[in-house]
């Protein structure tokens, strides 16, 4: 039997048959990573795009519920930390994050609301949830850049993933992406009827003495109007001053003047924030300068002083001792100059020392004495006052009287919405009388009519002056002196509250103790005064808080010279022609409420009244 010889064709046939079935797979295999790594981008950068447009519409709009406070929170607080940057700062400067900020919403309730929208379990606790670590991009806020005038431009990301990742591994980079980019306008002067934004506010000058701190902003509004901080005087705030500024004290915010700045803290204290003035700075001791400092004029090192960040100036840098030193650049129109020894100029800056123009710092904005509007016809206080004495019932019991409470046979008494009463201790009496009722009216920061009681001058000599039963308003067209002998002196009920508008003197002594009530109830503030009284010298005090009181007021006194000298310190605020604190108490800041008996919280509040306007919106990165 004759065997056939194979001649291979058959083999190359199949080899090539072979070959093409394995390309086709490799190519199957290559398209189908190809599309699942295609899939993968769009899932991120879908990811991404949510993340930043979360975190756009939280800081839009965190005046309304957005399902947890620690949401408005975050809104709010970056709010008001890019506005406390905002002046002196240069354009281009990135005024958000900084060190310890908080750019990032918080991540707990967008993951668990992630969670449930997907019907996902709990993550484990050792973040093992392979399948959905990766399907949750975190939201916030990359930076925010200082513009031209008073606008700021907010880039709003995403970033990769919000838990469950090692931040140790390079292969699990954030790979954090910019998308959505906002330019608002800032104008402060839009916010609606605050006028207590600073614990301290004269209109002609702001002088502190005598130790205690101030938990607050301190401010200055009429051109050359000043503030003097001595005597472990230190401001947890910043400090804004239409004319000079003298400091022995710490400073943790930002310093704006229109004028020279003198800083003669020790190495006890430090300048927490940015310096910047149309005038000179002159360092004459050994605190450090922990941001930038900007002058037009002279930068004088006359002591140990450093600063951490740059120096700016349009004028000399003078370093007359050895050992002062800045961390950044030193850039000047006139040169730096070395008085102190032989050293190298260059040996002075850890950056570079250069001749350069200088960015002017921008002259510092003041503002009225009396911008209050407390009606649809925007009256200021004064016209308010004056329509109020025409107005409010003359005929009522008290009205046209001077009424003492505490001085026998008079004792305690009780102010509630049905007037002024108090216990007759006369012998054949010996029960509580009236001594002036209420009426209703319209009244100022009261968007509905409520009880008022009207009398002349009203003091509290010994004993209790009570108050109860809701909010309570008085109208003292006279003197008032509250707290002048002993006993509990003024109290206020929980769920109540007390307004004054006083045409007089006003007189806050030792026995008003007010450190248990609490600062605003119903989201009105507890206690507000509003005096139209005017000094017309520098040596009266038109509103006095003095002694040993702990008073809890909202003081708004545009043409009185107002004066703590309490030991137990002031919490509220106090805005005055002048305000002059001394006596070691400490001032705290407490938000007013706002007209109409709405808080601070932003619910009564439209975009215009934030101050904050949008004009420009974008996608894309920082660099488009």
């Amino acid at each position: 039997m004759r065997l056939h010889k194979q001649s291979g064709f058959v083999l190359v046939i199949g080899l090539m048959l072979l070959t093409v079935a394995s390309g086709a797979v490799i190519s199957g295999m290559s398209v189908n990573k190809y599309q699942e790594r295609q899939a993968g981008n769009y899932v991120r950068t879908n990811n991404y795009e949510a993340g930043a447009d979360e975190a756009f519409r939280r800081f839009e709009n965190y005046e309304a519920d957005s399902g947890s406070d620690d949401k408005k929170g975050w809104a709010e607080d970056i709010r008001a930390v890019v506005e406390d940057r905002l002046g002196g700062s240069e354009k281009g400067t990135i005024i958000f994050p900084r060190e310890d900020d908080e750019n990032w919403l918080p991540s707990d309730e967008r993951e668990k609301r992630a969670r449930e929208r997907n019907g996902e379990e709990e993550q484990d606790e050792d973040g093992g949830d392979e399948d959905i670590k990766y399907a949750f991009t975190r939201a916030g806020i990359k930076e925010v850049v200082k513009l031209e005038g008073d606008r700021v431009k907010v880039a709003f990301w995403g970033e990769k993933r919000l838990s469950g990742y090692d931040e140790n591994d390079a292969s699990e980079d954030n790979n954090g992406r910019d998308v959505l980019q906002a330019v608002y306008s800032i104008n402060n002067d839009e916010k609606s009827n605050d006028a207590y934004q600073d614990v301290l506010l004269g209109c002609e000058g702001v002088q502190v003495s005598g130790g205690g701190g101030i938990n607050g902003n301190v401010r200055t509004l009429q051109p050359g109007a000043g503030v003097r901080l001595s005597g472990d005087a230190n401001v947890d705030g910043n400090v804004t001053t239409m004319g000079t500024l003298y400091t022995d004290s710490s400073i943790t915010g930002n310093i704006l003047a229109g004028d020279d700045i003198t800083l003669d803290a020790g190495g006890g204290y430090a300048y927490g924030g940015s310096i910047a003035t149309t005038g000179s700075v002159f360092f004459e001791n050994s605190a450090p300068a922990k941001g930038d400092v900007s002058a037009n004029g002279d930068v004088e090192f006359n002591n140990a002083a450093t600063v951490t960040g740059n120096v700016s100036v349009g004028g000399k840098v003078i370093f007359s001792n050895s050992s002062a030193y800045v961390s950044g650049d030193i850039e000047s129109e006139e040169g730096t100059v070395n008085t102190a020894n032989g050293k190298e100029i260059d040996k002075f800056a850890g950056g570079s020392v250069k001749v350069v123009s200088h960015t002017p710092v921008s002259s510092v904005n003041g503002g009225e004495c009396n911008p209050q509007v407390f009606s649809d016809n925007k009256n200021t206080l004064a016209e308010e006052m004056d329509n109020l004495l025409a107005t409010v019932a003359t005929d009522a019991m008290g009205a046209n009287k001077d009424i003492v409470v505490g001085n026998y046979p008079i004792g305690d008494g009780s102010l509630s919405p049905n007037g002024l009463t108090a216990f007759d201790k006369t012998w054949n009496v010996e029960k509580d009388v009236i001594l002036a009722e209420a009426t209703t009216a319209d009244m100022p920061t009261f968007d509905k009519p409520v009880p008022v009681v009207r009398t002349q001058d009203l003091t509290l000599k010994n004993g209790e002056l009570n108050v109860s039963g809701g909010d309570v308003v008085l109208l003292v067209d006279g003197d008032l002196t509250l707290g002048s002998g002993g006993g509990k002196g003024l109290t206020i009920d929980q769920g109540s509250t007390l307004t004054i508008f006083v045409t007089g003197e006003t007189h806050i002594k030792s026995s008003t103790q007010m450190a248990s009530v609490q600062a605003t109830t119903n989201g009105r503030s507890t206690l507000s005064l509003y005096s139209t009284y005017e000094d017309s010298g520098s040596y009266s005090k038109g509103v006095l808080i003095d002694g040993s009181a702990q008073a809890l007021a909202n003081v708004y006194a545009p043409y009185a010279n107002v004066s703590v000298t309490a030991g137990g310190g002031l919490r509220g605020s106090a805005r005055g022609k002048t305000v002059t604190v001394g006596g070691g108490g400490e001032i705290e800041y407490v938000p007013r409420s706002t007209s109409g008996g709405g808080d601070e919280s932003g619910e009564n509040r439209g975009d215009n009244d934030s101050g904050w306007k949008l004009v420009g919106l974008s996608y894309g990165t920082v660099d488009d």
